[in-house]
């Protein structure tokens, strides 16, 4: 593996995770807040549930978007750039098959992620919510 291709892989998982992480919490922000009520009256495992069946689709949002994120970063950081330079003319096509790899690889699974599991992850957060 040659090093523009390590640069590239540790930088983008880097970015990918942090990227993840604020984009998760700045969705379940607006939910411990409008739901903060619960824990003061302490319903902590309805608080638990609810925040478990709406995680399915702050992920579903939140993946997409670090991914992006992640990549606009990557490919524009120095280090892959001054890396990148004199391999430009002999195999560019090679330092972008394997994000273009990766990014086929989440849109695979978020789409069974999304036509699976969030219906019914959605039924049961309506469930929670109505019979709490």
């Amino acid at each position: 593996m040659s090093s523009v291709n390590l640069t590239t892989l540790r930088l983008g998982l880097f970015y990918f995770l942090t990227t993840l992480l604020v984009v998760i919490l700045l969705f379940i922000s607006p939910f411990v807040l409008d739901n903060s009520v619960m824990l003061g009256n302490g319903d902590f495992q309805l608080f638990v549930s609810l925040l478990f069946y709406y995680s399915h689709w702050i992920i579903s949002l939140a993946v997409p978007s670090a991914v992006f994120v992640a990549t606009i970063l990557t490919f524009s950081s120095d280090k892959v750039i001054s890396k990148i330079d004199p391999v430009v003319q002999h195999r560019l096509s090679s330092i972008l098959v394997r994000p273009f790899a990766v990014s086929i690889v989440f849109a695979i699974l978020l789409f069974f992620f999304n036509t699976r599991l969030q219906p019914e992850a959605n039924y049961q957060c309506r469930n929670v919510s109505i019979n709490a």
